[in-house]
């Protein structure tokens, strides 16, 4: 249904007007793309909004209540608390210093910008709860039951170059690439390191490059083109892929952190979209260029539900690859993205 708003009378009138919104656009970044999933999911969302854009979400969302209240508890000992309502008072600190790292070390998710290691699976903030979200947002779309409305799904094609795991990355030889590739990927059974190294082959562009692309891949990019699938094959509504493959004109300090991004990274279309860019350096004509771009196919899936470049076609027929404007293509890597998935990395997805 549609909700309704009421604007105040104006000096004359003698009743306020009721309007209806028809045209509410959700979209989220990162976390906040995860969000989008979970009110694609939620019947109490239906009517509440019209279209939804989710950039560099993560479509691991399973982790069940009794699943997440049994981690908690060990998270409440170490409070001194019995109930949740002491945990009012308990002062920040505390709260702090009662996270169980030493029980759950992956709640810290220091690996999220990283190849990964067989069975270490991150924690999980979102939650199947049974009421907001019934169950896991793939099995509620199968059934029919999800937010039916035309989606965006982005991510961008270096995504972990916002801060790698590894500080030195920028100073690596094609060596050093092939040792940490090694390192990780031998943990899983069979030539997997052997066979993503053929797939991210040295000589192109520059190690940090392929290192950042390969973990992007496995970690975002190809989890989300299974979740862009699924909600093709059972939403009515139209769905659109992106990747933003626009690099920054120059080495980008994103979050403060000691590390400068060379690639499309994680945030990069965000501050694209909010025509940003001009908080970090000076913008080049391509980065205008970029930003507008960007601008006009958002504003346009807002207003009518699919993007304005009249050849980008929805998923899985085409992926739009977006730079100073829109790439249409059939496939955005394919076969990486057929390694990941026949080899079950997609639980080695991002989880927020």
């Amino acid at each position: 249904m549609l909700q309704p708003y009421t604007i105040e009378k104006d000096e004359g009138e003698n009743t306020a007007k009721t309007c209806f919104i028809k045209k509410v656009t959700v979209f989220g970044q990162s976390s906040g793309g995860t969000s989008i999933i979970g009110l694609l999911a939620s019947p109490l969302s239906k009517g509440l909004f019209h279209r939804a854009w989710m950039m560099s979400a993560s479509p691991v969302y399973n982790k069940t209540l009794v699943e997440a209240s049994k981690d908690n508890l060990v998270f409440l000992k170490n409070t001194g608390c019995s109930d949740t309502n002491c945990l009012v008072s308990v002062p920040a600190n505390d709260i702090i210093h009662a996270v169980p790292w030493n029980v759950y070390p992956y709640w810290a998710m220091s690996d999220q910008m990283d190849l990964p290691v067989r069975n270490y699976f991150d924690g999980a903030i979102c939650i199947v709860d049974g009421y907001v979200v019934p169950e896991p947002p793939f099995e509620m779309w199968k059934q029919g039951k999800g937010i039916d409305v035309p989606v965006i799904v982005g991510t961008t094609s270096q995504e972990t170059d916002l801060h790698p795991s590894h500080s030195d990355i920028n100073s690596w030889t094609w060596d050093t690439y092939h040792k940490y590739v090694h390192t990780y990927l031998d943990t899983f059974p069979g030539n997997i390191s052997t066979e993503a190294l053929a797939l991210y082959p040295d000589g192109v562009e520059s190690e940090e490059y392929q290192y950042t692309s390969m973990t992007s891949d496995l970690r975002v990019t190809c989890p989300n083109n299974i979740m862009s699938d699924i909600l093709s094959k059972y939403f009515k509504s139209p769905v659109y892929r992106y990747v933003l493959t626009i690099w920054p004109s120059q080495p980008v300090n994103v979050m403060g952190i000691p590390y400068k991004a060379k690639y499309a990274c994680h945030m990069w279309d965000a501050i694209g979209f909010f025509g940003s860019i001009s908080s970090y350096y000076k913008p080049t004509k391509g980065d205008q260029s970029f930003e507008k771009s960007i601008q006009k196919e958002m504003v346009h899936f807002a207003t009518t539900g699919k993007p304005y470049t009249q050849s980008w076609k929805t998923y899985p027929t085409s992926t739009g690859l977006l730079t100073t404007n829109v790439t249409v293509v059939s496939s955005y890597h394919a076969e990486m993205c057929t390694f990941w998935k026949d080899n079950d990395f997609f639980r080695y997805a991002w989880i927020n």
